[in-house]
């Protein structure tokens, strides 16, 4: 079983439909918060390469053109994506 998924705790009840004798086992109360985040996490992973790349070009144009203030923006902000992906990598 992958580690992020924790087994629910079982609950008891009646399916409809069926004899009071017949106990059931439900796992309609399972949760898993982890799950949903991991989904989130492979989504924002996409966007940050995207993110990464984009800003990298930008930063590359503006040191050509010369706009060394822009060119620092750009610079930065290519570090808080790679930074974001290592975040993301670690987490993993």
């Amino acid at each position: 079983m992958p580690p992020w998924v924790e087994p629910a705790p079982p609950t008891t009840g009646q399916l409809r439909g069926s004899s009071e004798s017949h106990v059931v086992t439900s796992v309609l109360t399972m949760t898993n918060n982890e799950i949903a985040t991991n989904s989130q996490a492979r989504h924002r992973r996409p966007l940050l390469w995207t993110a990464l790349v984009v800003t990298a070009l930008c930063n590359a144009a503006a040191s050509l053109a010369g706009l060394t203030a822009v060119g620092i923006v750009f610079g930065f902000l290519v570090l808080l994506c790679g930074a974001g992906l290592v975040v993301e990598h670690r987490r993993r």
